[in-house]
């Protein structure tokens, strides 16, 4: 018996450890988050996935608490900034628009369709197979 509740508290110990770089980031900014908030236990996160960027250490998200719904930013090592707070706000807002640039463009390199290889000799409109028939007036 006591075996098997060794195996237990050691299989949660290891669970534990096993976060993603990206839950870890939101653990983070969470708790920063949080922090700032008048009533940190009403923060609802909502969280984009494409706005986490674990490597770069940001994530931009939403909070709706009883402060109200708005934006934040988390960069590490920096701390978290609310969109209420524009001074502190603007600086890391503007390492998250880098952050979604950067890998925008790491997409659009690894996308086998380029906008070069797209066909707009019409102008982008579809051109008709057959030329439309003129119809003469029957007399």
């Amino acid at each position: 018996m006591r075996q098997r509740l060794v195996l237990v508290a050691l299989l949660m110990v290891a669970s534990c450890g096993g976060a993603t770089p990206e839950q870890k980031l939101q653990d983070e900014a969470h708790k920063q988050v949080q922090f700032l908030l008048d009533d940190p236990g009403s923060a609802h996160f909502m969280d984009d996935p494409l706005k986490i960027f674990p490597d770069k250490g940001i994530i931009c998200g939403e909070v709706n608490s009883t402060n109200g719904n708005e934006q934040y930013v988390y960069v590490r090592g920096r701390g978290a900034a609310l969109e209420s707070d524009a001074p502190n706000f603007l600086p890391a807002n503007e390492k998250c628009i880098e952050a979604m640039q950067f890998r925008t463009s790491q997409i659009q390199a690894q996308s086998p369709l380029s906008l070069g290889s797209l066909d707009t000799s019409a102008g982008g409109r579809h051109q008709p197979r057959h030329k439309s028939r003129k119809r003469h007036a029957h007399r």
